[in-house]
Parts: C-alpha cells; structure tokens; sequence
C-alpha cells in the first residue's frame, strides 16, 4: 500500500497540529512528524487567552492578540 503526502510537518505541537488539522479541512493529504509528547514543549507550556492581562505596549500587537481571541471559539468548533 502506497501513501502519499502533499505535506510534511515537522512538529506535532499545538502550532504544528493547528496547521495541521487547517490544511487538512482544505483538503490536503498531511503527515506530522513528532518526538516523544512527553517532551514538547506544548505539553509543558501555559497558554491563556487574556492579552490585556499581559499588558502589551505595543498597540499592534494588542489588537491582533484581541482579534485572535474572538476567532478563538470558532476554531475551536472545527477540531
């Protein structure tokens, strides 16, 4: 049995995964390459979904920390 990949990623992170699940969705043949979970740093990190809390001087950058967090819940709805 023969199986292609129109894509290979490198990392099954959280970032590698979203990528992952969004192409994916798009409908592309993908394979994630990761080590031991254990050892990712996704497993150990905490992430939290307040950018006014990390007080961020750069307004740029606040507002795309706060656009980011209203497209969070329908993100999460597809995976």
């Amino acid at each position: 049995m023969s199986t292609t990949t129109d894509i290979l990623i490198i990392g099954g992170g959280v970032v590698g995964l979203a990528i992952a699940i969004e192409l994916k969705l798009r409908g592309a043949a993908v394979t994630v390459l990761s080590r031991n979970f254990a050892e990712a740093a996704t497993h150990a990190a905490a992430g939290m979904l307040a950018p006014q809390a990390e007080a961020i001087a750069n307004p740029a950058l606040l507002e795309l920390c706060l656009k980011s967090r209203m497209l969070y819940p329908d993100w999460v709805k597809k995976i």
